[in-house]
Protein backbone atom coordinates (compact mmCIF):
# COMPACT_ATOMS: atom_id res chain seq x y z
CA UNK A 1 0.00 0.00 0.00
CA UNK A 2 2.77 2.46 0.47
CA UNK A 3 4.42 1.44 -2.65
CA UNK A 4 0.95 2.21 -3.97
CA UNK A 5 0.56 5.94 -2.39
CA UNK A 6 4.34 6.41 -3.44
CA UNK A 7 2.95 6.21 -6.95
CA UNK A 8 0.53 7.98 -7.19
CA UNK A 9 3.00 10.83 -6.11
CA UNK A 10 4.91 10.61 -9.33
CA UNK A 11 2.81 13.10 -11.46
CA UNK A 12 3.98 15.83 -14.09
CA UNK A 13 6.26 18.26 -11.41
CA UNK A 14 8.75 15.22 -11.53
CA UNK A 15 9.17 14.96 -15.48
CA UNK A 16 11.78 17.80 -15.71
CA UNK A 17 13.90 19.31 -13.42
CA UNK A 18 13.18 23.04 -12.01
CA UNK A 19 15.26 26.00 -12.98
CA UNK A 20 14.44 28.46 -10.35
CA UNK A 21 10.83 27.63 -9.67
CA UNK A 22 9.96 26.73 -13.10
CA UNK A 23 9.71 23.15 -14.39
CA UNK A 24 12.15 23.08 -17.67
CA UNK A 25 11.03 20.51 -20.48
CA UNK A 26 14.69 21.24 -21.75
CA UNK A 27 16.06 18.80 -18.79
CA UNK A 28 14.12 15.84 -18.48
CA UNK A 29 14.30 14.44 -14.94
CA UNK A 30 16.06 10.75 -15.38
CA UNK A 31 14.64 9.80 -12.27
CA UNK A 32 11.31 9.79 -14.01
CA UNK A 33 11.46 8.66 -16.66
CA UNK A 34 13.50 5.40 -15.92
CA UNK A 35 9.98 4.86 -13.81
CA UNK A 36 8.46 5.32 -16.98
CA UNK A 37 10.84 2.82 -18.67
CA UNK A 38 9.99 -0.19 -16.26
CA UNK A 39 5.97 0.59 -16.20
CA UNK A 40 5.89 0.13 -19.85
CA UNK A 41 8.95 -2.93 -19.94
CA UNK A 42 6.59 -4.74 -17.15
CA UNK A 43 2.99 -3.78 -19.89
CA UNK A 44 4.66 -5.39 -22.05
CA UNK A 45 5.96 -8.76 -20.56
CA UNK A 46 1.63 -9.15 -19.68
CA UNK A 47 1.27 -8.04 -23.36
CA UNK A 48 -0.49 -4.60 -22.84
CA UNK A 49 0.27 -1.69 -25.33
CA UNK A 50 0.53 1.48 -23.89
CA UNK A 51 -1.03 4.58 -24.93
CA UNK A 52 1.65 6.82 -23.85
CA UNK A 53 0.68 10.44 -23.41
CA UNK A 54 2.58 12.89 -24.26
CA UNK A 55 1.27 16.09 -23.27
CA UNK A 56 -1.40 16.79 -21.01
CA UNK A 57 -2.94 19.67 -22.53
CA UNK A 58 -5.78 19.63 -19.94
CA UNK A 59 -3.10 20.68 -17.14
CA UNK A 60 -0.09 21.94 -18.64
CA UNK A 61 -1.02 23.79 -21.67
CA UNK A 62 0.18 27.42 -19.80
CA UNK A 63 3.93 25.34 -19.29
CA UNK A 64 3.70 24.60 -22.32
CA UNK A 65 2.96 27.93 -24.27
CA UNK A 66 5.99 29.26 -21.97
CA UNK A 67 8.62 26.72 -23.16
CA UNK A 68 8.13 27.56 -26.42
CA UNK A 69 8.05 25.45 -30.03
CA UNK A 70 12.10 24.93 -29.77
CA UNK A 71 11.61 23.05 -25.90
CA UNK A 72 8.61 21.51 -27.41
CA UNK A 73 10.28 20.25 -30.56
CA UNK A 74 13.42 19.10 -28.50
CA UNK A 75 11.06 17.41 -25.84
CA UNK A 76 9.06 15.16 -28.54
CA UNK A 77 12.99 14.50 -30.45
CA UNK A 78 13.94 13.02 -26.47
CA UNK A 79 10.66 10.86 -26.32
CA UNK A 80 11.21 9.72 -29.89
CA UNK A 81 14.70 8.35 -29.47
CA UNK A 82 14.37 7.36 -25.98
CA UNK A 83 11.16 5.00 -26.93
CA UNK A 84 11.11 4.26 -30.71
CA UNK A 85 12.60 0.75 -29.67
CA UNK A 86 9.93 -0.16 -27.21
CA UNK A 87 7.60 -2.32 -28.89
CA UNK A 88 4.36 -1.77 -27.11
CA UNK A 89 3.70 1.76 -27.37
CA UNK A 90 1.24 4.76 -29.29
CA UNK A 91 1.90 8.05 -29.13
CA UNK A 92 -0.95 10.20 -27.99
CA UNK A 93 -0.63 14.03 -27.98
CA UNK A 94 -3.29 16.09 -26.20
CA UNK A 95 -5.73 15.16 -23.08
CA UNK A 96 -8.82 17.03 -23.59
CA UNK A 97 -6.85 19.33 -26.07
CA UNK A 98 -9.69 21.99 -25.73
CA UNK A 99 -7.81 24.64 -27.26
CA UNK A 100 -6.91 23.52 -30.68
CA UNK A 101 -9.85 25.21 -32.67
CA UNK A 102 -8.82 28.52 -31.26
CA UNK A 103 -5.58 28.61 -30.52
CA UNK A 104 -3.03 28.50 -33.28
CA UNK A 105 0.11 28.74 -31.23
CA UNK A 106 -1.35 25.50 -29.27
CA UNK A 107 -1.58 23.87 -31.96
CA UNK A 108 1.01 24.88 -33.33
CA UNK A 109 3.28 23.76 -30.67
CA UNK A 110 1.92 20.08 -30.37
CA UNK A 111 2.70 19.47 -33.91
CA UNK A 112 6.30 20.57 -33.20
CA UNK A 113 6.02 17.51 -30.53
CA UNK A 114 4.62 15.04 -32.74
CA UNK A 115 7.12 16.47 -35.73
CA UNK A 116 10.20 15.34 -33.38
CA UNK A 117 8.57 12.30 -32.55
CA UNK A 118 8.29 11.27 -35.84
CA UNK A 119 11.66 12.61 -36.86
CA UNK A 120 13.48 10.36 -34.60
CA UNK A 121 10.65 7.17 -34.52
CA UNK A 122 9.23 5.68 -37.50
CA UNK A 123 8.38 2.44 -35.52
CA UNK A 124 5.03 3.69 -34.28
CA UNK A 125 1.59 4.98 -34.47
CA UNK A 126 0.52 8.36 -33.44
CA UNK A 127 -2.51 9.39 -32.16
CA UNK A 128 -4.65 12.70 -30.42
CA UNK A 129 -7.13 13.54 -28.44
CA UNK A 130 -9.14 16.81 -29.14
CA UNK A 131 -11.72 18.56 -27.21
CA UNK A 132 -14.90 17.18 -25.87
CA UNK A 133 -17.81 16.09 -26.39
CA UNK A 134 -17.33 15.12 -29.46
CA UNK A 135 -14.15 14.68 -32.23
CA UNK A 136 -12.24 12.73 -33.69
CA UNK A 137 -8.34 12.90 -34.59
CA UNK A 138 -8.94 13.62 -37.92
CA UNK A 139 -10.91 16.77 -37.37
CA UNK A 140 -7.26 18.81 -36.77
CA UNK A 141 -5.98 18.99 -40.35
CA UNK A 142 -2.65 20.95 -38.92
CA UNK A 143 -1.87 17.67 -36.59
CA UNK A 144 -3.07 15.46 -39.20
CA UNK A 145 -0.04 14.96 -41.45
CA UNK A 146 1.75 13.32 -38.22
CA UNK A 147 -1.45 11.29 -37.39
CA UNK A 148 -1.46 8.09 -38.02
CA UNK A 149 -4.00 6.30 -36.11
CA UNK A 150 -7.74 8.16 -35.82
CA UNK A 151 -8.99 8.70 -32.15
CA UNK A 152 -12.60 9.14 -31.87
CA UNK A 153 -13.72 11.16 -28.67
CA UNK A 154 -17.52 11.09 -28.25
CA UNK A 155 -19.52 11.50 -25.17
CA UNK A 156 -22.91 10.80 -27.39
CA UNK A 157 -22.88 9.22 -30.50
CA UNK A 158 -20.31 6.42 -30.39
CA UNK A 159 -21.12 3.99 -32.37
CA UNK A 160 -22.33 6.47 -35.24
CA UNK A 161 -18.88 8.32 -35.21
CA UNK A 162 -16.76 5.43 -35.02
CA UNK A 163 -18.59 4.09 -37.62
CA UNK A 164 -17.94 6.99 -39.67
CA UNK A 165 -14.38 7.34 -39.46
CA UNK A 166 -14.15 4.38 -40.10
CA UNK A 167 -15.55 4.19 -43.40
CA UNK A 168 -13.49 7.81 -44.11
CA UNK A 169 -11.06 5.08 -43.97
CA UNK A 170 -7.62 7.30 -44.64
CA UNK A 171 -6.06 5.38 -40.93
CA UNK A 172 -7.06 3.11 -38.81
CA UNK A 173 -9.74 4.24 -35.97
CA UNK A 174 -9.90 3.03 -32.90
CA UNK A 175 -12.27 4.39 -30.42
CA UNK A 176 -10.44 6.73 -27.48
CA UNK A 177 -12.86 7.75 -24.99
CA UNK A 178 -16.69 8.61 -24.42
CA UNK A 179 -19.06 8.40 -21.63
CA UNK A 180 -17.96 6.86 -18.45
CA UNK A 181 -18.89 7.12 -14.63
CA UNK A 182 -19.36 10.90 -14.23
CA UNK A 183 -21.40 11.72 -17.02
CA UNK A 184 -24.75 12.57 -16.00
CA UNK A 185 -28.03 10.77 -16.65
CA UNK A 186 -29.13 13.28 -19.79
CA UNK A 187 -25.78 12.19 -21.80
CA UNK A 188 -26.24 8.63 -20.85
CA UNK A 189 -30.15 8.90 -22.52
CA UNK A 190 -28.30 10.70 -25.77
CA UNK A 191 -26.15 7.79 -25.96
CA UNK A 192 -28.57 5.62 -26.11
CA UNK A 193 -30.69 7.22 -28.57
CA UNK A 194 -27.73 7.49 -31.28
CA UNK A 195 -27.13 4.19 -31.18
CA UNK A 196 -30.22 3.19 -32.04
CA UNK A 197 -30.34 5.22 -34.42
CA UNK A 198 -26.89 4.16 -36.11
CA UNK A 199 -27.45 0.44 -35.24
CA UNK A 200 -27.89 -0.10 -39.45
CA UNK A 201 -24.44 1.21 -39.70
CA UNK A 202 -22.55 -1.06 -42.28
CA UNK A 203 -18.79 -0.72 -43.34
CA UNK A 204 -19.83 0.57 -46.76
CA UNK A 205 -22.20 2.99 -45.36
CA UNK A 206 -21.52 6.49 -44.29
CA UNK A 207 -23.52 7.47 -40.98
CA UNK A 208 -25.39 10.67 -40.65
CA UNK A 209 -25.27 12.13 -37.05
CA UNK A 210 -28.48 12.20 -35.88
CA UNK A 211 -27.56 13.60 -31.90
Amino acid sequence: MQEQHADLRWNCSFQFRRQSSDLDISTPNEVYWARVNSYIELAGRYGFTILLNTWDTAGLTPLMESSGNTKMYNFGAFLGNRYKNFPNIIWMSGNYFQTWKTGATDNALIKNLMASIASEDKNHLQTTELDHNRNKSLHDSVLEPYTSLDAVHDYYCTYSEVCSAYNAAAVPVFFEEGYFENGTLVEYSRSITCFRHSASCRPSQRVVDKC
